[in-house]
């Protein structure tokens, strides 16, 4: 099965799936190795297992130590990484297009072997622990952390992907196996490779490392959790407020996300958005205010982030819904909806220059909708985005769906007057 753009699709008779897209102009080469396994299919004594595994794979294999892997990695001259979100665990690399075969023996090594001792797993929780600890003494990433945990009333969307130190704490080489059995399986494991690639050499090099897998059915879907209004204050001796307000928003495979996107870009997304120019750059009352959506598969959450004097947290709040207040009234117009239309473009085409983007972006696609979405597609749908769905959108963002989240030395009880969800 090909797509448009050379990009190719193989299924192995085991369930593992293997997308690439033929980039002829460039030499390097991006691979990624996808495990659907994150922190939203973690039960509660398993909270932060994605993510230590993900850390765990690097401190040797079978047949490679650690320091086997960091030296042919470098000898290839290529950057390897790997991340872990909500919802997925990816191993990557780029390198040269002639080292990718053995850039794909080292990664797929490292994904299907990892083979950690008893002091690795020891040593890799207390940097975890301490990975754990930087996130806490960080006010701007524990306010999000804290909220987005109350945000959900399903406690496996809403915990952190790091896990906690208790859960931590308690993992066993015992449990750690057991987690990975049940993630590791064929249905759950993509190989997408884009750039100066050959495709069905990329399916024989995964049917080699992969195709001896007892084939697994398709993985359940997570149950879609429900929202909370909340207003969370949270006291902490810092010296800003640190204030997010958030309204719910769509799914990864939600076509209205692209009104949301926007949206954000209108409002708060780019240095020539209405909150940065209104608060930052007329009134001087924060440094940092920017909005975001941040999505998972089948829901999301609009969120405006500031930092912000204590003094004017009320102040920031109030002209934050000023804000959303007046382009649900109308008062937007074509000329903001052109220029966020072309920031997102921007981004989107620029994109289309990195290797890595690409294989994260085809990646994407395969698992959230199982096909090749071109950039004309995704281009398309942001042109489509009316200036009445921009003020839909806003008006849609009422006191009783807002949520907000303060964390900071003082916090007025007034905040609480922008949700119905709490007082202080």
């Amino acid at each position: 099965m090909t797509d448009p753009s050379s990009a190719c699709f193989t299924r192995l008779d085991n369930g593992v799936a293997v997308a690439t897209e033929r980039l002829p102009h460039v030499r390097s080469s991006c691979l990624g190795i996808w495990v659907m396994s994150g922190s939203r299919h973690e039960q509660a004594d398993q909270e932060g297992m994605a993510h230590f595994w993900e850390h765990l794979s690097f401190k040797g294999t079978t047949s490679l130590s650690a320091l086997d892997i960091a030296k042919r990695l470098d000898l290839m001259g290529g950057l390897a990484n790997a991340f872990t979100t909500r919802e997925n665990t990816c191993y990557y690399t780029r390198v040269v297009d002639k080292h990718l075969p053995d850039a794909f023996e080292v990664l797929s090594d490292i994904v299907q072997n990892p083979d950690p001792t008893d002091d690795d797993i020891a040593s890799e929780r207390d940097v975890v622990l301490q990975e754990i600890r930087m996130v806490e003494e960080t006010p701007d990433d524990v306010v999000h952390e804290l909220f987005w945990e109350a945000l959900w009333d399903n406690r496996k969307a809403g915990h952190a992907i790091l896990g906690s130190s208790k859960s931590v704490s308690s993992f066993t080489r015992e449990t750690l196996q057991q987690h990975r059995q049940m993630m590791h399986t064929p249905s759950r494991i993509l190989v997408c490779a884009t750039g100066q690639i050959d495709h069905e050499a990329i399916v024989t090099m995964s049917d080699q490392v992969f195709g001896g897998m007892t084939a697994s059915p398709a993985p359940a879907s997570e149950p879609v959790p429900g929202m909370n209004t909340v207003f969370l204050p949270v006291q902490r001796k810092v010296e800003q407020n640190h204030l997010i307000m958030a309204f719910p928003s769509y799914g990864s495979t939600d076509n209205r996300r692209f009104t949301h996107s926007l949206l954000s870009a209108i409002l708060g997304g780019t240095m020539s958005s209405r909150l940065f120019q209104e608060v930052r750059e007329k009134r001087g009352l924060a440094y940092t205010i920017t909005s975001f959506v941040d999505n998972l598969r089948d829901c999301g959450v609009f969120q405006i982030y500031a930092a912000v004097d204590p003094g004017k947290t009320l102040q920031v709040a109030g002209l934050v819904r000023d804000e959303i207040d007046r382009i649900a009234s109308g008062d937007v117009t074509e000329d903001e909806l052109i220029h966020a239309r072309e920031h997102l473009l921007g981004l989107l085409f620029l994109s289309t220059e990195s290797t890595e983007e690409r294989m994260m972006r085809l990646a994407r696609n395969r698992i959230l909708f199982n096909t090749y979405i071109s950039y004309a597609e995704t281009a398309a749908h942001l042109e489509h985005v009316s200036l009445e769905d921009i003020r839909q959108a806003a008006a849609a963002f009422t006191v009783d769906n807002a949520s907000l989240c303060v964390l900071g030395p003082r916090i007025d009880d007034k905040l609480a007057n922008f949700t119905t969800g709490g007082t202080p």
